[in-house]
C-alpha cells in the first residue's frame, strides 16, 4: 500500500518500443514522491521490465488455466487462443487490482485486447484509466481517460459543449507553424536498456507461444532491442506542389491502429483517389489533385489513374493539407495541420479532430456532396474554440520519442490532475503548453 499523500501508478502492459518515454515517465513520478509498477501481460515482457529494475508484477506468473471468459466488453472477433490468454489474464489482473489498489492505470499508445482487459478491471474497482498515444501534431501525446482517437470521450462530445471555450490564436499559429517546420524537441539524454539474459528470453518461448503464438515467440528472442530503436530520420526529398488550387488526398497505411480501429469500412488508395477525382471534376474540372503517399508508399503501388492527380512524399502532408482547397482522407492525424490553416477536411473514419462544424464526416459514394458542402460553409470560430482545447487540454506537449523537460512535466501535471490525492510536498509543476522551440527562445529586452 501507498503512503498517504501519494499516488500509485499502474503502466498497463506497456510496449517495449515506448521504453524511454516510461522510463523518463517513471522517474520524474518517483521524484514527486509516487509509487510506480509497471503490469506486464505476457513472459517476454515482464523479463525485459524486470531487467530494467522496475517494480514489476506478471500477471501470468500465478495463474492457472482459467474456465471463465474474458470481460464481455472485449472485441468479439478474437480468436481462440486469445481468449484463453485473456482467461488466463484477467483472474491474476483482478487479484493485483484488489491487493494493490492503484491510483491510476497509465495506458500508453497499444489499443490491444489485454489493455482494454486492464481498463475494464481498473474501472470496476474505481481505479482512474488514463489514456495516453500519439498525438495529431508531431512530438504529442493525446490524452484522454475513455480511449485514444475514435475510441477518446472528444469524439462523444457535440459543439454546443465548446460554446465558452476561449480561443486562443497566438497558441493555434504556434502550432500550425510548428507543424510546417517539422521542429523537434530538446529531448532528455536516454538511458541504454539492459538486454536480458539469452537464457531467459529461451525460457520465454514456451509461454508466449502458448499465449501470442508461434510469431510472437520468435519475435521476443530479439524483442527487447525495440527499446533500442533508433529515432526515424527526417524525410527531405523533395517535392514540388502545384501554383493553382488544388484538392489533396491524405493516404494512410491500413496497418496503421487509426485505420484499423477507427474506419468502419477502409478505402483502398486507389478507391480513395477515384472518389477524390470524381468529387473534384463536380466541384471544379480545373483543381488539381494533390496525393500525399503514405509512409510505406501505398501511393506509389497503386498505378491507375497517375495522370490525374500530383503525387508526393508523406513528409509533404502538413504544407499539403494547409494550403489546400480542401483535403480528404480516412482519419489522417496531419489533416490538424489544414485545420489549422481553416482548409475544409473531409473524413471518412472516425477522428480525434472530427466535431460537426469543424470537420465533415463522409463515405466514398457521398464525398462529392460533401465536399460542395464542405467548401461553402466554414465555422471559425468554432473550428479555433475546438481546435484550442483539443490541442491544449486534450494534448499534452510531450514527445512519445524524444520527450523533453517541459513534455514531461505536463506529463506528470496530467497524471496528477486525475489523482484523488496529489502529494503536498512536491513543488507546483511549472508547465507550458505549446511547441516547444518558442520556449527556447530568447526573451527580447525590454
Amino acid at each position: 500500500m501507498h503512503d498517504q499523500g501519494m499516488g500509485h501508478i499502474a503502466f498497463g502492459a506497456p510496449d517495449i518500443a515506448s521504453y524511454h518515454l516510461h522510463e523518463r515517465l517513471r522517474r520524474s513520478l518517483l521524484q514527486r514522491g509516487h509509487t510506480v509498477t509497471v503490469l506486464c501481460s505476457d513472459a517476454a515482457a515482464f523479463t525485459f521490465w524486470q531487467c530494467q529494475g522496475e517494480s514489476v508484477v506478471d500477471l501470468l506468473a500465478t495463474t492457472r488455466e482459467a474456465t471463465s471468459c474474458p470481460s464481455s466488453r472485449l472485441p468479439v472477433q478474437l480468436d481462440r487462443r486469445a481468449k484463453a490468454w485473456l482467461a488466463r489474464l484477467q483472474p491474476g489482473a483482478e487479484r493485483w487490482f484488489d491487493s494493490a489498489r492503484p491510483d491510476l492505470l497509465l495506458l500508453h499508445q497499444r489499443r490491444g485486447p489485454d489493455q482494454r482487459l486492464l481498463q475494464d478491471i481498473a474501472q470496476q474497482r474505481g481505479c482512474r484509466v488514463l489514456w495516453c498515444g500519439e498525438g495529431l501534431l508531431p512530438h504529442t501525446l493525446q490524452v484522454d481517460e475513455r480511449g485514444l482517437d475514435g475510441d477518446a470521450s472528444a469524439c462523444q462530445r457535440s459543439a454546443i459543449e465548446f460554446r465558452a471555450m476561449q480561443s486562443d490564436a497566438p497558441f493555434l499559429q504556434a502550432c500550425l507553424a510548428n507543424a510546417l517546420a517539422a521542429s523537434t524537441p530538446c529531448a532528455l539524454p536516454r538511458r541504454d536498456p539492459i538486454a536480458p539474459a539469452l537464457w531467459s528470453r529461451c525460457m520465454d518461448l514456451l509461454p508466449m507461444w502458448r499465449d501470442r503464438g508461434w510469431l510472437a515467440a520468435a519475435r521476443s528472442l530479439r524483442g527487447w532491442t525495440a527499446a533500442w530503436a533508433p529515432l526515424a530520420a527526417a524525410d527531405a526529398s523533395p517535392y514540388r506542389l502545384p501554383l493553382c488550387p488544388f484538392l489533396t488526398v491524405l493516404l494512410q497505411d491500413a496497418d496503421t491502429t487509426r485505420v484499423r480501429f477507427d474506419a468502419d469500412a477502409a478505402a483502398g488508395p486507389h478507391d480513395l483517389i477515384e472518389a477524390a477525382h470524381a468529387a473534384r471534376q463536380l466541384l471544379d474540372p480545373s483543381l488539381e489533385l494533390v496525393v500525399v503517399d503514405s509512409p510505406l508508399g501505398f501511393g506509389r503501388k497503386s498505378a491507375a489513374a497517375k495522370a490525374k492527380h500530383i503525387l508526393v512524399p508523406a513528409h509533404a502532408a502538413a504544407t499539403a493539407a494547409s494550403i489546400a482547397v480542401a483535403t480528404i482522407t480516412i482519419n489522417h492525424p496531419m489533416a490538424t495541420a489544414g485545420l489549422l490553416a481553416g482548409t475544409p477536411v473531409l473524413h471518412l473514419g472516425a477522428a480525434l479532430y472530427g466535431l460537426r462544424g469543424v470537420t465533415t464526416r463522409t463515405t466514398l459514394p457521398d464525398l462529392h456532396v460533401a465536399l460542395r458542402e464542405a467548401v461553402t460553409h466554414d465555422h471559425p470560430a468554432l473550428r479555433q474554440r475546438y481546435l484550442t482545447w483539443l490541442l491544449g487540454y486534450g494534448h499534452v506537449w510531450c514527445s512519445g520519442t524524444e520527450p523533453d523537460h517541459n513534455g514531461l512535466l505536463g506529463f506528470v501535471q496530467a497524471i496528477e490532475r486525475r489523482l484523488q490525492t496529489a502529494p503536498g510536498h512536491a513543488p507546483r509543476i511549472e508547465y507550458r503548453k505549446g511547441p516547444a522551440w518558442p520556449l527556447s527562445a530568447p526573451a527580447r529586452p525590454q
